[in-house]
């Protein structure tokens, strides 16, 4: 579920930061770029982890007027720029992987689960939930909940109802071009990689827009599903 990726990046970094300890700026720059974003094929990064290696800051001599402009700084900005390498503390679910976490918005179509630091999890259904008894699965349109039904009783899907599911799939999908540039490195350095965020960024932001990760998982095995079903012994 989580993992250490090492990456190597040109971090700019603004005059108005030279006061701070290097490591300090370099951390909060490497943040701000990665935390919170999806990166393709490697997963969500969730935060810098350490700072292994930096270079000497290469300094524009003009001074620009705000933080804001240092990621698209233009020569003689006054912009520090510093090679470092890194690790990043990273999110990637595997096929099979179980997962525990609370049911979000639900439709006629299916369910979300949200995790505390991720909510693009997909169950469909009827399928995902009810393998092969269908006919026992029903969408309550007003309540707007899936109920399944067996052996006289009604079990709810019920929203905000802690739970258990398999992941089944990955979906990764393009972001749109247009907000920024990062290369990838260490030993899985990868010119693709590199291609991919110059021509779209590719670091989409989790949460806002179209998810360019998401999980389809399914919740129709025993022990899956919500916890209260399932006894501690």
């Amino acid at each position: 579920m989580f993992l250490l990726s090492t990456l190597s990046d040109t971090i700019p970094l603004h005059p108005t930061t030279f006061t701070h300890p290097t490591l300090t700026a370099l951390t909060d720059a490497l943040n701000a770029r990665y935390a919170n974003k999806v990166i393709p094929h490697l997963g969500v990064c969730l935060s810098l982890y350490d700072i292994q290696k930096t270079s000497s800051g290469l300094i524009n001599p003009t001074i620009t007027t705000s933080p804001l402009d240092a990621p698209n700084a233009a020569p003689g900005s006054g912009i520090a720029h510093v090679n470092a390498t890194f690790r990043l503390l990273i999110f990637r679910a595997f096929r099979g992987e179980i997962l525990e976490g609370v049911i979000g918005d639900s439709d006629d179509a299916g369910l979300a689960i949200n995790l505390e630091f991720f909510q693009d999890i997909r169950v469909n259904a009827p399928d995902g939930l009810f393998r092969g008894q269908g006919d026992k699965a029903r969408w309550d349109a007003r309540e707007k909940v899936w109920i399944w039904r067996t052996g006289g009783d009604d079990f709810f899907f019920d929203k905000h109802e802690r739970v258990r599911c398999r992941v089944e799939e990955e979906v990764w999908v393009d972001v749109p071009p247009g907000r920024a540039e990062a290369r990838r490195g260490g030993e899985e350095e990868d010119e693709g990689f590199e291609a991919a965020l110059k021509a779209g960024d590719g670091r989409g932001e989790v949460g806002t827009g179209e998810a360019s990760y998401r999980l389809v998982a399914r919740m129709d095995q025993p022990g899956l599903g919500q916890l209260s079903w399932w006894s501690d012994d």
